[in-house]
């Protein structure tokens, strides 16, 4: 999995991912930077990885970085790509290569 941040406005965003038995704990992604962890699927293929992003102190989101019942079928053929930018978070398609916005749920 690999989260990029590409606000293109020189500000950090706080990126804290986990799963069930993995907490990623948060991490400061420079405007430019990016994040990004393996790992292999378990033997029930049911992985799910979820993050929650913040930035500027107020705006704090929520979405699945990795769920195998949706990536599996060849969006992430080889890494799941996101990109953050203003206007919202995408993900990329390796299947189909293209970028798709994902809307992400407030958190409160």
């Amino acid at each position: 999995v690999r989260i990029m941040n590409r606000r293109g406005n020189g500000k950090s965003v706080e990126v804290h991912c986990q799963s069930v038995d993995n907490d990623l704990d948060n991490q400061v992604v420079p405007d430019g930077d990016e994040v990004k962890w393996t790992f292999r699927e378990n033997i029930w293929e049911d992985t799910r990885f979820y993050c929650d992003i913040q930035w500027n102190k107020t705006f704090n989101f929520h979405f699945d970085a990795y769920w195998s019942d949706r990536d599996d079928g060849g969006r992430c053929l080889t890494i799941c790509f996101w990109k953050i930018l203003e206007d919202g978070l995408y993900g990329y398609d390796e299947e189909n290569k293209i970028w798709q916005i994902f809307y992400l749920t407030v958190k409160d």
